[in-house]
């Protein structure tokens, strides 16, 4: 372990002092050598317990220095976000996605040639992220660069075979007693934009609690490892990507698939919305929360049939989600179709009484 604190703290003065930081309106690089070292010896004072302490836990592992990383950076915290990005980096060095990561820490705190540095040895590593780095915005700083658009260009061949290969796993959870003679009724889980289906693990058991499945779905775009999001063009992709994967797990669940539910998260829930709307023969009801995303919400509703729709929506959301919310309830109510909203006090997130409030929703949208 001492070696690898010695090694990370030999690395930090040298990723820090390796250029002069480009202009960055926000946040504004060191000036000098002497701020480089002096916001060094701050951050490793600060950090110094949190660090010592998750290399003494042996239950620690590399994906707590990327969560830890990943929240530091989002935090606009560069330095720390580095730091934990190194350090799971010297202990696997295989792992592109992270490398990919500190390229874009890198590139957020400005320093334009060491992000490209990485960048490309997140590519010699084996990333293959297409959809993500061609927009994502902790790269804008290098679009024009020559290093990043070969970048992706090799991203961008190497992307339809690793896609293949990254489809994600399904993760299904059954009631315990014997199921019923036509299978049972399933709730279909889909996560947000970039998460996956391994995120809704857990509440896809304590679905099983209410007599039905609990099926956690992959978004049918995989985007890099471990992070998905569902198709950006049409709501008729995810219902055909959705079909195709409760086909496949049929028999594996037993699942009676004329009682098949929707529970979606942001992307994952406007994307409920839109195929309950298109494609009300195939869904009985969906519970959207936070929905969100880059389509517009459904204009219109496929026949007659009275399909139940519950959003759920923070009262911190931001403006957008929470018009594409009231729009979703308003097409409803439009059609005299059962609808409710339910306003809770946070933002864009899970209520933080969802469990508890878990077996009346589901029990409303089966009635």
């Amino acid at each position: 372990m001492r070696s690898l604190l010695t090694g990370l703290l030999l690395f930090l003065p040298l990723v820090a002092l390796a250029q002069d930081p480009a202009p960055s309106p926000t946040p504004t690089p060191p000036s000098s050598a002497a701020d480089v070292e002096a916001q060094i010896q701050k951050a490793v004072f600060e950090a110094r317990a949190e660090i010592l302490n998750l290399l003494l836990d042996d239950e620690a592992g590399i994906a707590d220095w990327v969560d830890k990383g990943d929240q530091l950076k989002s935090d606009e915290d560069f330095l720390g976000a580095a730091v934990h990005y190194a350090i799971a980096l010297r202990v696997d060095p295989k792992l592109h996605d992270v490398a990919y990561q500190l390229a874009c820490t890198f590139s957020l705190w400005g320093y334009s040639e060491l992000a490209l540095d990485w960048l490309e040895k997140a590519v010699t590593k084996g990333f293959w992220g297409h959809p993500v780095m061609v927009e994502d915005p902790d790269l804008e700083a290098l679009r024009k660069e020559a290093r990043y658009l070969a970048a992706l260009k090799t991203v961008k061949g190497r992307y339809p075979a690793a896609a293949k290969a990254n489809a994600g796993e399904a993760h299904l959870y059954a009631p315990s007693r014997p199921a019923p003679a036509e299978g049972w009724p399933v709730v279909v889980l889909m996560h947000g934009w970039g998460d996956s289906a391994e995120s809704y693990r857990e509440l896809a058991k304590e679905i099983t609690a209410e007599g039905l499945v609990g099926l956690a779905l992959p978004g049918a775009v995989p985007q890099m490892q471990n992070s998905y999001r569902w198709p950006i063009d049409s709501y008729e992709s995810t219902h055909a990507y959705l079909q195709q994967r409760l086909n496949a797990e049929r028999k594996r669940g037993n699942l009676d698939l004329s009682q098949v539910y929707l529970l979606g998260f942001s992307q994952g829930a406007l994307h409920a919305v839109g195929v309950l709307a298109g494609y009300p023969n195939h869904y009985r009801g969906a519970l959207a929360i936070s929905p969100g995303g880059r389509l517009e919400a459904p204009t219109a509703i496929q026949g007659q049939t009275a399909r139940r729709l519950t959003i759920v929506v923070g009262k911190e959301e931001p403006e957008g989600n929470r018009d594409l919310a009231e729009a979703c309830v308003k097409l409803w109510q439009s059609k005299s179709l059962p609808v409710q909203a339910i306003q809770h006090a946070g933002g864009h997130h899970f209520p933080e009484d969802f469990s508890d409030r878990l077996p009346k929703l589901l029990k409303w949208l089966q009635e």
